[in-house]
């Protein structure tokens, strides 16, 4: 007879699946760094990596870890970057392999968390979290999330584990060690650090306990007073961890705005020391609250339904934010879908679970943080992942409590009603817009189809169906554009997309589709200006994602010559900032066109080079076409041609894939290659 194989242990199944998880998206997306915030912490641990005594440098200066100005951010994320690209090389693959490894982790301690107040069925809490999608890519890209969140999640699970299994002091000095650290990655654990030792000590409320409850405080303080003392040394000033949560209490409590707000900003920088700068911006926030008590409350509302809002909806029928189909979907799948009901659960589990030291934590920790993020401060969508494996854990409390009837049946009508309502205010302005939406879809598809077949009329039949059925929204505009440029008719597109910019002027598509459509349509004397607002917006946005919409949205130019940074929206894919006269590719790039001349081979020259700032003097670069054909060009410090034959595709269109080494220099775009100033096609007779 043969044995049953063994089962995997649910802990090693978490795990997997959120290691699988995030591989792909790592490598199937493919997103570079996005926004400012990952790039501050990513040029932060540049600058200790390439000065000559990164150390010290650490020691001495702050520079390294400002925001804003003066300002300074908790440092242990830069010096987190920076030990591994030390180790590892300056590159993000590593510090992204490792933030998986970590965030795997977080899944797997969710589920133990899950499993210690709802029993072994419990450990669902971290499969859930291994897919929710923020958690997936957020340790993909560069914030300090990545490690101060499971810092802080090992550090409560150890001073649990500590009061229900009495297992040593040693691990209450580990958890309170731990939320000292996740302090030092982010600043806004500190302050728990007491309410911790207040939870531990009323557990016994004996001399053993207020032991515990010191040695929580004495093992944080270990990791936090070392750098509080170096800020003294360094600054002449007390500073526990950093200096932005002043400007943050500033920036979120003052209430004014226009000139009133760039002359108070004025007079905090006009101030002799750092001290004095700190102390103004401190009495300025006070005030503000002092007299607008209104606005504050406003703001404090605001902030918790920001919280809990289902951002998938958000971006798809408020935002319009133009995104593929499948980032979208999973947004809607893997984070409406999960955040939504474990509020609802989460609060069942608060207000209705069985006394015990877990629930107790939980709840101490989640009223701290919602006081932070809700009422003192701000919160964005990410910060949510500090509170979410917490909010899973103690979802699979209140599920677990619906599923056995247990608890008193008051307190858990009341915890429904709370979540439901809470839930149903943040839903409520999303219902009206998904309607239209989805009345509006089948006259869009009728009317691509209509535009396929050469038939206007009909398609602007359709068109006028959808627009009806989404009055406010500029989809169907979009969408409309979208098919008549794939058909070659340019003026048509671009016609729409200017309609769809009057719907919505966030809407930010007609932007970067409309150089290639004028130059298409004829109207040359407009493009230069379409240029220079495309590459405005590229900069200010991202040229990634710029790039990226262009190439979905347009078809592939017909042209014989692609310039870098000059008009190539629709022809140019996995490039960086557009400068005048070239790109920097990333580690994969793309270019197309579709050849005046049809032929069965082109002649291919592309402009390529290594040029300063990029330390590579000779990288070999590969090329590819669709037709199976690759090259190896050995680049130099200086642009110059290479050329090679291809055939186009079935549809008339040549394109090359370039695949080259990267690097990294503090101040420019991450993971950069070569630098590509042209490409043209030339018939083969």
């Amino acid at each position: 007879m043969l044995a049953r194989p063994a089962r995997i242990p649910w802990w090693a199944g978490t795990a997997l699946l959120a290691v699988a998880a995030r591989l792909l998206f790592l490598f199937g997306a493919d997103e570079p760094l996005l926004y400012s915030h990952p790039y501050n912490y990513f040029h932060g641990a540049l600058a200790i990596l390439e000065h000559p005594h990164p150390w010290r440098f650490v020691w001495t200066s702050d520079a390294w870890h400002l925001w804003l100005g003066p300002w300074t951010i908790a440092p242990l994320y830069y010096v987190f970057l920076a030990g591994i690209m030390a180790v590892f090389g300056p590159h993000l693959l590593a510090v992204q392999l490792v933030q998986i490894g970590l965030d795997a982790l977080a899944a797997v301690l969710t589920g133990h968390l899950g499993r210690r107040v709802a029993g072994p069925r419990g450990g669902w809490a971290g499969a859930v979290y291994a897919v929710n999608f923020h958690a997936i890519e957020q340790c993909t890209t560069t914030l300090t999330e990545n490690i101060s969140n499971i810092l802080l999640l090992a550090g409560i699970v150890m001073l649990i584990e500590e009061v229900e299994h009495r297992r040593g002091e040693w691990r209450t000095a580990g958890g309170g060690l731990l939320l000292g650290l996740s302090s030092l990655a982010r600043s806004v654990t500190t302050a728990f650090v007491p309410l911790a030792g207040l939870w531990r000590w009323q557990l016994g409320r004996d001399r053993a306990a207020l032991r515990r409850a010191v040695v929580i405080g004495a093992a944080a303080a270990a990791a936090v007073v070392p750098w509080t003392i170096r800020n003294a040394i360094v600054t002449g000033d007390f500073i526990p961890v950093e200096t932005n949560g002043v400007y943050n209490l500033y920036d979120d409590n003052t209430f004014v705005e226009g000139e009133r707000r760039v002359r108070q900003e004025a007079l905090i920088r006009s101030q002799p020391t750092l001290a004095q700068q700190r102390d103004l911006a401190l009495r300025m926030a006070w005030r503000g609250i002092a007299r607008q008590p209104e606005a504050f409350a406003t703001k404090a509302w605001r902030n918790l339904l920001h919280l809990i809002r289902p951002d998938g909806l958000q971006l798809l029928l408020v935002v319009e934010e133009p995104m593929p189909a499948w980032r979208h979907a999973a947004l809607l799948v893997l984070d409406d879908l999960i955040v939504l009901p474990a509020v609802v659960l989460f609060a069942v589990f608060l207000v209705a679970g069985r006394p015990s030291p877990a629930r107790g934590l939980l709840a101490t920790w989640t009223a701290y943080y919602l006081l932070m993020v809700v009422v003192i401060f701000h919160n964005e969508i990410r910060y949510r992942s500090t509170l979410l494996p917490f909010a899973l854990a103690g979802a699979a409390g209140g599920w677990a409590l619906l599923a056995r009837g247990a608890g008193s049946r008051g307190r858990v009508r009341l915890a429904l009603g709370l979540g439901v309502a809470l839930v149903a205010l943040v839903v409520a302005p999303y219902i009206a817009p998904a309607g239209r939406a989805l009345r509006s879809l089948p006259p869009l598809r009728a009317m691509r189809g209509a535009v396929e077949k050469g038939d206007p009329a009909a398609a602007k039949r359709y068109l006028d169906d959808a627009v009806r059925a989404d009055p406010v929204s500029a989809r169907p505009w979009l969408r409309y554009g979208r098919a008549l440029a794939r058909q070659g008719d340019a003026a048509g597109a671009l016609a729409a997309y200017d309609t769809a910019r009057d719907r919505k002027g966030h809407v930010w598509v007609p932007t970067v589709v409309r150089p290639t459509l004028l130059a298409a349509a004829g109207r040359t004397g407009e493009v230069l200006p379409a240029v220079e607002e495309a590459n405005a917006l590229s900069w200010n946005v991202d040229p990634w994602l710029a790039l990226e919409v262009a190439w979905r949205e347009l078809p592939p130019p017909v042209a014989d010559e692609i310039r870098l940074g000059a008009g190539d929206y629709g022809a140019a894919r996995g490039f960086s900032n557009p400068f005048r006269d070239h790109r920097w590719t990333r580690h994969r790039a793309w270019l197309r066109v579709r050849p005046t001349v049809p032929a069965a081979s082109y002649e291919i020259t592309l402009w390529m080079g290594s040029p300063a700032p990029s330390p590579h003097e000779a990288p070999v670069v590969r090329v590819t076409t669709p037709d199976g054909q690759e090259r190896r060009f050995t680049l130099s410090r200086v642009v110059a041609p290479f050329r090679l034959r291809a055939a186009p595709d079935k549809e008339g269109v040549v394109s090359v894939r370039l695949d080259a080494p990267t690097w990294n220099r503090r101040g420019e775009p991450a993971e950069q290659g070569i630098s590509v100033e042209r490409m043209t096609v030339t018939a083969v007779r």
